[in-house]
């Protein structure tokens, strides 16, 4: 049977890059099915690489009643290997494993199924054996691992099992391999009389699957047997991984103890079974150690991804699954059924692709989190909780459980449908409470746990902490908890990989284009919120596409560019991005919300695309010259009434202008590197809304009237024409506004221009007189210098103390009363 090609981690590859992965390595993942009669089958799974090593085979859930090996290997199957090829069939016998019995119905012992000495190499019993058998044949494994359970430890007078052993074959490599797997096992077991022992006397019993390899196959084989009585599952399970783990470092197979260092990731499962894989089914209803109970949900794999998915009629149900299993431990030192190393701090990760809620009744959930299952009842420790809790609105959320627990309150981050990746994070401590004091022995309760998200490309985002629980619930395995009718009518909530780790796991950053977010709209007006981005920070770089309006409203930290690929870009928060270049390509738009003044990191002005300040201000930190910014107003300006299609403009300027109205686009050179461009009213030299006695003294400072000197906005030049004559004297008087206020009082509309005021005669005279003084004071000097050999000095630029903001902080508006400009 040829392995059929995988198409999971093909996907995820290509879509997502995890930093808490491993180094890549050579090895690539394959799976199939192995049909067994009678319409059943079992997965498969090969991983192979590029550097000749050996051929390993791990075996599993061969008797229906030994769940530990099964889960064991179902784990084995996600660890990278640097050499040689690993072959895993977890589940031997999913027809047993579904009764929980040892034998399969109508076939008998799997485990006796097989060819024996003497026999011919075809003699297998039923269509199972027959089928596995098939299988081994074509691997021609080197190894072979065959992991079981017993029901009592070897060499227990009261008991006849072989439980708590390694059998196999008294061969000179073989039990050389098996001192060193026994040495790593034992070294975490106490208590004597539960040592592993070795048991290589006689080998494998015959007719075994590992006694049929060794002899037919010349594969060296063993069986590892884990005891069931009065031990925990997850303690088992732990057993079979690390003889493996041993066995595979000693082949130079894996980087590290299960599967190599990860960054801090202890446990994860990656939904690898083959397409369509129902959980529910046998061979993958026990993935790392326990039982999902998923009706009425089909919960399968589909796309690399665990799909939950509604397909039957009812009221609220709850579906449960343990995730992680083996040494997954977030506990106190000395806590009843202590079987692994204790850590104390965890971190629980649950990674989705998206989701489909709006099918979904207002209140429904889905919680992934911490479950405590060493005590006698599984009790739950600390969740995080996505609710829907509007029409288009999904809220996370922290649940606590037990006494002295706290929640962690309800924040809207997402909409109903999400189709870009987001990781959760859910951090549980118990080593100190949230105030940073240790725990105290013997307390009812202690610790706190904290939740995080953090969407594809973007930093983490805190969404709070709250006091941990009960002492006794130690948060030893993963769970998740379904209620309502989540999936129904097509709905989804697809799960991409879930983890336990020791850290806080790396981000997510896009594969195919590294460091580049895409943020689409294709039509409509959406939030960065609902877009699945509600927090943009790092270096990554932003593409804006589709043709609708992507708004930023948050105070953004991103250092990386911002390209406007089409549609619009509205600046929506003061601080959206201070730290950020924007690029607007020809056919992308920015905008600002009215009366919005902004500071973005940089702005290439000459791309191609538009920028409209509307009614607001920009101040551009860096990068950007004032010939440059000059050039790109003179090709916002278009035909002189603001409708150019690239550079930079306004729409309330050009809305102001079809009223008849004289309003224009200023800007200033603010002497530290930055400049500054907003709408403005000729005149008002300083971009204060005002025109008043400081612009007549800007204007007077500058000495450029009628002189043919090189001027700016804010020695007279209102015109941009680089000089300052009688246009733009005349465009100055025709505003109407010296010493009447504030003209652009609003910031809730782009249109919102006051009613321009007919000048008084008394504003006549002053401005008459001023003008002619000026013009006497310049022809008095004459013209001392050429228009070739003069150095601009840039004069002073009066100003208004800058206007604070609700919370009492200056707004982003440069602030000092005087600067230079050029």
């Amino acid at each position: 049977m040829a392995p059929a090609a995988l198409t999971r981690r093909t996907l995820l590859a290509a879509l997502l890059v995890a930093a808490s992965s491993v180094p890549a390595v050579a090895d690539t993942l394959s799976s199939g099915w192995i049909a067994l009669g009678s319409g059943t089958q079992t997965p498969y799974y090969i991983r192979t690489t590029s550097v000749p090593g050996p051929t390993v085979m791990i075996t599993g859930g061969v008797h229906g009643n030994e769940p530990a090996g099964a889960s064991a290997a179902n784990q084995i199957r996600t660890w990278s290997i640097t050499k040689g090829t690993l072959i895993v069939v977890p589940f031997c016998a999913p027809q047993a494993l579904d009764a929980n019995t040892r034998e399969i119905p109508g076939e008998g012992n799997l485990n006796r199924n097989f060819p024996g000495v003497g026999d011919p190499i075809t003699a297998t019993t039923g269509s199972t054996a027959a089928a596995l058998w098939a299988f081994a044949r074509q691997a021609v494994p080197e190894w072979h691992i065959d992991m079981h359970e017993g029901i009592g430890i070897a060499g227990d007078e009261a008991s006849t099992s072989v439980g708590s052993s390694i059998i196999h074959m008294n061969e000179k490599v073989t039990n050389a391999q098996v001192t060193k797997m026994l040495t790593a096992v034992n070294a975490g077991i106490t208590d004597p009389a539960k040592k592993f022992s070795d048991l290589g006397s006689t080998g494998p019993i015959d007719t075994s699957f590992a006694r049929a390899t060794v002899t037919f196959l010349g594969t060296r084989g063993m069986i590892v047997e884990t005891t069931s009585t009065d031990q925990t599952l997850p303690l088992r399970v732990n057993q079979h991984r690390t003889a493996v783990s041993q066995f595979l470092m000693d082949q130079g197979m894996i980087a590290g103890a299960f599967g190599g260092p990860r960054n801090g990731v202890i446990d994860e499962f990656t939904y690898d079974e083959p397409e369509g894989t129902k959980l529910t089914q046998a061979g993958n209803s026990l993935p790392n150690g326990a039982v999902w109970d998923t009706s009425p949900y089909a919960t399968r794999t589909l796309g690399g991804m665990l799909q939950i998915q509604r397909t039957q009629s009812g009221t609220s149900v709850t579906s449960t699954g343990v995730l992680g299993g083996g040494e997954v431990r977030v506990r106190r030192a000395g806590e009843v059924g202590n079987v692994a190393t204790d850590i104390g701090e965890g971190f629980a990760t649950m990674v989705v692709d998206g989701w489909d809620f709006r099918s979904t009744q207002v209140g429904e959930t889905i919680s992934f989190g911490f479950r405590n299952a060493v005590s006698p009842t599984a009790e739950d420790t600390a969740h995080i909780v996505l609710k829907r809790t509007g029409l288009d609105e999904v809220s996370i959320l922290g649940q606590g459980f037990g006494t002295g627990a706290a929640n962690i309150a309800t924040q809207a981050r997402f909409r109903a449908v999400q189709s870009t990746p987001v990781q959760f994070v859910l951090q549980l401590n118990k080593r100190t409470n949230l105030d940073g004091t240790p725990l105290v022995s013997g307390a009812s309760a202690g610790g706190f746990y904290r939740v995080y998200y953090q969407t594809l490309g973007q930093d983490y985002v805190e969404v709070g902490s709250g006091a941990a629980v009960r002492q006794d619930r130690n948060g030893n395995h993963l769970s998740m908890r379904i209620s309502g009718s989540i999936g129904a009518s097509g709905g989804s909530f697809n799960v991409d990989r879930t983890a336990f780790s020791s850290t806080l796991p790396g981000l997510l950053i896009p594969a195919s284009a590294p460091g580049v977010v895409n943020l689409m709209c294709t039509t409509g007006t959406l939030t960065q919120g609902r877009a699945g981005f509600p927090f943009l920070s790092g270096t990554t770089r932003l593409e804006k596409t589709g043709a609708g309006t992507m708004v930023l409203d948050a105070a953004n930290i991103l250092t990386g560019s911002t390209t406007v690929l089409a549609g619009r870009l509205q600046l929506a928060n003061s601080l959206a991005l201070r730290a950020s270049r924007l690029v607007p390509l020809s056919g992308g738009t920015v905008t600002l919300a009215a009366g919005l003044q902004t500071i973005v990191g940089g702005l290439a002005a000459d791309a191609g695309g538009l920028v409209d300040v509307g009614s607001g201000m920009m101040i551009i930190a860096s990068g950007l010259t004032p010939a440059g910014l000059v050039s790109a107003i003179q090709a916002g300006r278009g035909d002189g009434s603001w409708n150019g299609t690239r550079g930079i403009t306004s729409t309330a300027a050009a809305q102001a202008l079809s009223r008849s109205i004289p309003r224009t686009i200023g800007w200033l050179d603010n002497g530290d590197g930055s400049v500054s461009v907003a709408y403005a009213a000729p005149g008002d030299t300083n971009l204060d809304s005002n025109v008043d006695i400081l612009d007549a003294a800007n204007f007077l400072a500058g000495g450029r009237f009628d002189s043919g000197l090189l001027a700016a906005w804010n020695e007279g030049d209102f015109t941009y024409d680089s000089v300052v004559d009688i246009l733009d004297a005349a465009d100055l008087l025709s505003t109407g506004l010296y010493d009447v206020g504030a003209y652009n009082l609003s910031a809730g509309a782009a249109t919102d221009v006051i009613a321009v005021p007919e000048p008084a005669p008394s504003l006549v005279g002053f401005a008459c007189a001023a003008w002619g003084g000026v013009i006497a004071w310049r022809r008095s000097r004459g013209r001392r210098r050429r228009f070739r050999n003069e150095v601009v000095i840039a004069p002073r630029t009066f100003r208004r103390a800058p206007p604070t903001t609700a919370s009492g902080g200056s707004s982003p508006r440069r602030s000092p009363t005087c600067s230079t400009a050029g």
